[in-house]
């Protein structure tokens, strides 16, 4: 996960990380990033040259943190749908768990 502050820490990432990537795939991070959001999504944008992955899950229970961010799986699908064209998108339900979503996202960097 990349979260960086400073003006100096974004320049010599930058430098480093700058397109260095055809995909990055993003696991279950949604809710430790929730705070910082604005800024992981710039810098996942300048790690890519192509695409991104998403598998995220949801709990159960309809108030959880972030929960006033993204709701549902729907919300985070357009949410990364205003930064990136959406190639495939999959929302599973897992009925043993109280329908709790998963969603799968590939997005291309437009």
């Amino acid at each position: 996960m990349v979260l960086l502050h400073s003006p100096t820490d974004r320049k010599e990432y930058l430098q480093r990380f700058e397109q260095q990537f055809d995909i990055v795939m993003i696991k279950e991070c949604l809710w430790y990033i929730l705070e910082k959001l604005d800024i992981f999504w710039m810098n996942l944008e300048h790690m890519t040259r192509k695409y991104i992955y998403i598998s995220q899950q949801f709990p159960e229970k309809k108030r959880f943190y972030g929960s006033d961010i993204f709701p549902d799986a729907c919300a985070l699908e357009q949410y990364v749908g205003k930064r990136f064209d959406i190639q495939y998108s999959c929302i599973e339900k897992d009925f043993r768990y109280g329908n709790r979503e998963l969603i799968h996202i590939l997005a291309k960097k437009r």
